[in-house]
């Protein structure tokens, strides 16, 4: 490979790189801060869970765009984040009674399970 071909390579590696980056970033805006999370259960009356995201909620540090809170109100009751290996993780925090966790394919199903999860949770504490 001489360095003209090396140089062509790092180019295109680059470029593609980018756009992979840019799709990457339109396509995780599809969930803007405030959005419900989940279908509700209860019809429309039921509670709304949103999500914010986690650089907008949480001033400290650094947070993924793939990484958000879930509130109920203005409380805080969890969190849902895309993992490295692409699954989405999902958990109602531990000060809702009991542990509550899972990972799912998509973030659509981590939130349902999220709320199924987190209905359940309040149920239990009636």
């Amino acid at each position: 490979m001489t360095f003209i071909d090396f140089v062509g390579f790092f180019i295109l590696v680059v470029v593609f790189g980018g756009l992979l980056v840019v799709l990457a970033k339109i396509r995780g805006r599809d969930q803007e801060p405030g959005q419900p999370c989940g279908a509700p259960a209860g019809g429309l009356d039921a509670m709304t869970l949103v999500l914010r995201r986690a650089n907008a909620s949480r001033p400290s540090g650094s947070w993924q765009d793939n990484d958000y809170d879930v509130f109920d109100g203005e409380r805080d009751v969890g969190r849902i984040f895309r993992q490295v290996s692409g699954a989405w993780w999902w958990g109602v925090f531990q000060h809702m009674g009991r542990k509550a966790y899972g990972t799912a394919d998509t973030r659509e199903e981590a939130m349902t399970a999220f709320r199924t999860e987190y209905e359940r949770l309040l149920e239990d504490r009636r």
